[in-house]
């Protein structure tokens, strides 16, 4: 790799920052690598990960990341190169970070849902070298990735993870020592988490390990107490490098815990894993939490279910109650982004008023603002949610525009708006983007969403504008029927949300109805799939 394709990204923590966050114990030095080779010596038969189709001890685990490590840099990985893995939820995941760090190089995990009009531009604007993919469904994943080859420029070569795995098993293991000047340390850049974004332009932020640290042990761990005694489980999808990945695989890993995947989500596949792999922590994004509420929760005994951790989207109070009580555990949420890392969390003795209805207190070692018009707000006033702390990533990588938005003076502006109260918890009650203009009057669509979602006839909803020629733009609600019952009509959602006493302005004025509300490969709701759907419904009435 010459210097003109060396990959490019800001840094945003200065020395003095990294230094008092490795002080406070907020960072460490060491590594996802460092940690699986301590535990393989400390701890070599504990057991270190599952994905249900096999299953590795910490002994076990490094010695194939080691292997692995070795065959990579057979294949020409490059110190700096990203190396992208399309996978099912498999414990190829934190092996092929943990060997790619060891070699300083780069993991770029992506969906196994996306297909040429996401992966084209995720693998050139990543420039990732090498490509390794599943064959693990129906779609000829082989031929794909071949043509991917012909097609992008930094991309030299694709092959399967079964070809993967019979070249580890022939390869020997990685000696540290050959390769102490190249292996990545904690602050250097390790995983890019991708996404491919609502208007069709990748992002991909860059993260080091004490990034992602920060994140899952210092700030989420530290406040529900994870430990080396907890098995864990993720539920959520773990083959993008979010919430499904950090929390529940790379902090186990960290801290010495037994780490679970869930291959293939089914509500009965979660609930059946949780009780006889007697889980203690699981990882779910709200969707999966909904559809998990729809089984016979009770019928499965899940006694060592001790607290569920979840983030991505919001979760409606009532729901999150409702969660807690049948799950018999402690919910703890999670509020950031893929790009701009945990800006707040909850705690374990959080009280429950707070607990369903905020996002929590500010992290640790964070700093966090409410801005409007760009002055911060006064307390209690909403406005956009800012911050700066050692859970931020990179920027974006090769994506220099992209972090000029996004970054001023080291704060992430995350495009949510938000308001902190009098006792310190922060409230997400909608997004800059998301925002409807109903003749003047500014209208957030989590706030509608949180109060219909208590209606008993809806399973779901989302809250999307639609063009109108008088008003700019009017509120309408795209909605799933709970079991049992017919999507609501507009009076009667109006008169639902009369009695919660919302003002009138903000009241959807059509409704559409779904099956299902459609989501991406991420688990949350798939707003720009919503809102053509919207459009296009309305387009055809005859009003």
């Amino acid at each position: 790799m010459n210097q003109l394709e060396a990959p490019m990204y800001m840094r945003v923590n200065d020395e003095k920052e990294a230094n008092e966050y490795l002080r406070t114990g907020i960072w460490t030095d060491q590594s996802l690598h460092d940690r699986i080779s301590y535990f393989a010596k400390t701890t070599p038969a504990q057991p270190a990960i599952s994905d249900g189709t096999r299953s590795w001890t910490y002994l076990e685990l490094n010695d194939y990341v080691l292997r692995l490590a070795r065959t990579l840099l057979d294949l020409g990985v490059d110190r700096g190169e990203v190396v992208a893995l399309q996978s099912m939820n498999t414990l190829h995941l934190p092996a092929m970070h943990a060997a790619l760090a060891w070699i300083g190089a780069i993991l770029a995990p992506v969906s196994p849902q996306w297909r040429d009009a996401e992966m084209l531009p995720l693998l050139s604007t990543s420039r990732a070298g090498l490509l390794i993919h599943t064959t693990d469904d129906s779609y000829d994943r082989t031929a794909a990735a071949a043509s991917y080859v012909n097609r992008v420029a930094s991309l030299r070569e694709a092959i399967s993870l079964e070809t993967l795995d019979a070249l580890v098993k022939e390869a020997r293991p990685l000696d540290p020592k050959e390769v102490r000047h190249r292996t990545s340390k904690a602050n250097d850049p390790q995983l890019a988490m991708c996404s491919s974004g609502s208007t069709g332009i990748p992002k991909i932020a860059l993260h080091s390990f004490n990034n992602l640290y920060t994140q899952g042990v210092s700030t989420a761990g530290h406040a529900y107490g994870l430990s080396s005694n907890d098995i864990t489980l993720a539920i959520a999808p773990a083959n993008i490098g979010s919430t499904g990945y950090v929390y529940p695989i790379l902090a186990a890993l960290s801290v010495g815990a037994q780490a679970n995947l869930l291959q293939h989500w089914s509500p009965e596949a979660a609930l059946t894993k949780l009780r006889d792999l007697n889980v203690t922590v699981a990882v779910a994004v709200p969707t999966q939490m909904l559809m998990m509420l729809d089984h016979p929760v009770e019928k499965f005994n899940l006694r060592s279910l001790r607290v569920v951790l979840t983030g991505g989207a919001p979760l409606p109070p009532n729901v999150a109650g409702d969660f807690e009580r049948r799950f018999g555990c402690r919910m703890h949420k999670v509020y950031g982004a893929s790009d701009g890392g945990i800006a707040a969390c909850t705690d374990l003795d959080t009280p429950e008023t707070q607990r369903f209805s905020t996002v929590g207190r500010i992290a640790r070692g964070h700093d966090v603002k409410i801005l409007t018009n760009g002055q911060v707000a006064p307390p209690g006033t909403s406005g956009e949610v800012v911050w700066h702390g050692p859970s931020k990533s990179f920027g974006y990588l090769n994506q220099g525009e992209m972090d000029v938005q996004a970054w001023h003076g080291g704060y992430f502006h995350s495009g949510d708006i938000g308001v902190i109260d009098d006792d310190g918890y922060l409230s997400i009650v909608g997004r800059i983007k998301e925002m409807i203009l109903r003749g003047g009057h500014n209208i957030f669509p989590a706030e509608i969403e949180l109060l219909l979602n208590e209606h008993p006839a809806i399973e779901s909803v989302v809250v999307v504008g639609v063009p109108d020629d008088r008003l700019g733009e009017r509120a309408c609600a795209v909605i799933s029927a709970a079991a049992g019952h017919a999507v609501p009509s507009v009076e009667e959602i109006q008169n639902f949300l009369t009695e919660r006493n919302l003002a009138k302005y903000k009241f959807p004025e059509f409704v559409v109805s779904l099956d299902q509300i459609p989501v991406n490969a991420g688990g949350k709701v798939d707003r720009p799939s919503i809102n053509e759907i919207a459009r296009e419904a309305l387009a055809e009435r005859d009003f």
